[in-house]
């Protein structure tokens, strides 16, 4: 999982196999599965839990919103 980035592990390069996933995690790891997200450049919050502070704040936004699209050369993906 890690050698394909599904899953990537946590910032200090830990990788915790056997701990469950949380809901930005999980939702993290679908965006990965189906080649989504995230997405940029979107600074009013979908969901009031979810600041755009959020480590997964563009994560859960491409998840949650409904939105077209276009993928930069770099990677991102930008509102159109």
């Amino acid at each position: 999982m890690k050698a394909t980035e599904i899953m990537v592990g946590y910032e200090d390069g830990n990788f915790h196999p056997e701990e469950k996933l949380t809901r930005a995690q999980a939702v993290k790891v679908l965006n990965r599965l189906f080649k989504r997200g995230p997405l940029t450049e979107v600074t009013t919050p979908t969901f009031k839990d979810v600041p755009t502070t959020h480590w997964a704040y563009e994560e859960i936004e491409e998840a949650g919103r409904e939105h077209q699209y276009k993928i930069e050369k770099d990677g991102t993906e930008i509102l159109k």
